[in-house]
């Protein structure tokens, strides 16, 4: 009679066992193909025109720079167009007040970014500037 029972009491656990995995199996397959879908996704783009500046206080260093600007909405697209003045006068204003340090350490450049971000996002009512990306960096 207890062999019998332990028998039963085995195939219960091992069924048990069997669906915990599978259960847990699906979650994680979920959650993988759910951070894949959520990297890829990229909003609308709008390249800027290419810039070239002077480092700060120096004639001698100079940035060439364009930019990939990510957006949250394609209504701001034509927003950027009809202020590109002010799209411009940020760029310029910040990448000016940069030091050629700066300009070269990848973990200022990533500030840089943010900084744009932020002052290009004050003037926008449409929508946002999300990330940006480098599609030009040229140091002299």
């Amino acid at each position: 009679m207890l062999q019998g029972f332990s028998k039963k009491l085995m195939v219960i656990l091992l069924i048990l066992l069997i669906m915990a995995m599978a259960v847990s199996g699906y979650f994680v397959y979920k959650y993988l193909t759910q951070n894949d879908t959520e990297e890829t996704k990229i909003g609308p783009m709008y390249e800027t025109q290419e810039f070239t500046v002077n480092a700060e206080k120096s004639t001698k260093h100079y940035i060439v720079a364009q930019f990939g600007l990510e957006l949250t909405d394609k209504k701001v697209i034509k927003e950027l167009d009809e202020k590109s003045c002010l799209l411009t006068d940020a760029i310029i204003e910040i990448l000016s007040e940069q030091s050629i340090e700066n300009l070269t350490n990848s973990k200022d450049k990533n500030n840089i970014k943010e900084i744009l971000i932020e002052s290009i996002n004050n003037f926008l009512d449409e929508g946002l500037v999300v990330k940006i990306y480098l599609k030009k960096w040229l140091l002299s």
